[in-house]
């Protein structure tokens, strides 16, 4: 098992943690014992559990809604903001990813930190950052209509997406660090490769 870290300056130190190892070696296990120590000090901001079993928890359609959510309740501040961009878009849930992180993260997380930041004028304002744990990131499957089973090639395009969606959520540069599991599967590990530069 090999943990990989790769740590930019942007408007604060974005850190990327990956752990990577065939199945039955306990990425999970790892994944959940760090989130628990991160909730005890204070720094856990959201999970997301990948699980190909749950229909909840295999598919990427949920994953911005509940990243959403447990942010609003780890920031008090961003949750007025974060219902006020659904009273703004009452249909965000019905858009595609790209467009619901923008509208229920990015933007109330900046009105937030730029509001703080006014609040802090002549102090120094450095935020340190949060944990989001993302596990079992083989395990998301593309979602499918009547219950068929998604082709190979969906799922990986599923699993890319959510990539996608934290390089975004990275390049922001709000305070956030992140945690991945999964299995080394070459998609996955190549798309790292190729946007984040992590992997040696």
């Amino acid at each position: 098992m090999q943990l990989q870290e790769r740590s930019t300056t942007l408007t604060s130190v974005i850190h990327f943690h990956l752990i990577h190892s065939p199945s039955g070696q306990g990425k999970s296990a790892i994944s959940q014992t760090l989130a628990e120590r991160y909730n005890q000090k204070g720094i856990l901001a959201a999970t997301f559990f990948f699980d190909k079993t749950s229909p909840q928890r295999n598919n990427p359609s949920q994953f911005v809604a509940t990243l959403a959510t447990q942010l609003a309740l780890y920031i008090p501040g961003l949750n007025s903001r974060i219902g006020d961009a659904v009273g703004h878009h009452p249909k965000i849930l019905d858009t595609n990813l790209e467009q619901q992180l923008d509208k229920l993260i990015i933007e109330p997380f900046r009105d937030f930190l730029e509001e703080q930041s006014q609040q802090a004028a002549g102090a120094d304002s450095e935020q340190a950052n949060s944990w989001i744990i993302l596990d079992g990131l083989d395990e998301c499957i593309a979602p499918t209509p009547n219950r068929k089973e998604p082709t190979e090639l969906e799922s990986k395009k599923a699993q890319l997406r959510i990539l996608e969606l934290v390089h975004k959520l990275r390049s922001t540069g709000l305070p956030l660090s992140f945690l991945i599991s999964t299995r080394p599967e070459t998609s996955i590990m190549n798309h790292c490769k190729q946007f984040s530069n992590f992997i040696k």
